[in-house]
């Protein structure tokens, strides 16, 4: 772990860092987000699927 002399060389290597990285964060982020999103629409579609043949075979 590097050790800073000040603040301001802390915040340097953090701008840095985000400079260097940011876009492939944000695209993690987004791919992150977007598969929990899918996922949680796929588990509703399945459970609303069995719920609507678990009523047809009912009727």
């Amino acid at each position: 772990m590097e050790i800073y002399e000040n603040e301001h060389d802390q915040v340097d290597a953090i701008k840095r860092f985000f400079a260097e990285n940011g876009k492939a964060l944000a695209v993690g982020v987004i791919l992150g987000v977007g598969a929990l999103v899918g996922w949680r629409y796929w588990s509703s579609h399945q459970t609303e699927s069995a719920r609507a043949a678990s009523l047809a075979y009912q009727n």
